[in-house]
């Protein structure tokens, strides 16, 4: 009996566990409404942040990357923080020639309203308007204090095109 008891109640424990772990998990979204919604949202992000890259403005940039960012990259050591993301992004607008331009490809996004994964596409184009650069993403975007912000990104580059 004695076994028994102890099997119960730690049963009893592990439902009242689980419970408290499905109440702190955020809820999907209900339909594809909602996230053709918050797609649109990142989509917008994405235009500001093109247009930044475009004209090497890097405070734009980092004003959509989380403090504590991590950036992992193809054969590249992994960026962790903003103060690294910086360091890397100054080597990175010396790479292109003036004049290139910046375009986001968001594909998909999944998640809900205070938390998203999207999918997606970078293309750089020379002045001419001749790709010289793609780079596919993955990206965690999280809502803090009403604003989204990017908290981790996995890029490769695409196949070379020059």
């Amino acid at each position: 009996i004695y076994f028994f008891s102890l099997l119960n109640l730690g049963c009893g424990n592990t439902v009242a566990n689980t419970q408290n772990v499905a109440q702190s998990v955020p809820n999907l979204p209900a339909d594809q409404n909602e996230l053709e919604a918050l797609k649109s949202e990142i989509k917008a992000i994405n235009t500001i942040r093109a247009v930044a890259a475009s004209s090497n403005d890097l405070l734009t940039i980092l004003d959509y990357y989380d403090d504590d960012i991590v950036c992992i990259r193809e054969k590249k050591q992994t960026l962790i923080g903003k103060n690294e993301v910086i360091n890397d992004s100054e080597t990175w607008f010396e790479k292109y020639d003036e004049g290139y331009g910046v375009i986001f490809e968001t594909a998909e996004v999944f998640g809900n309203n205070l938390l998203l994964t999207e999918v997606g596409k970078m293309i750089i184009k020379d002045k001419r308007g001749l790709i010289i650069d793609t780079i596919n993403y993955m990206a965690i975007w999280k809502k803090t204090e009403g604003k989204w912000l990017c908290i981790r990104e996995i890029k490769n580059f695409g196949p070379d095109v020059t």
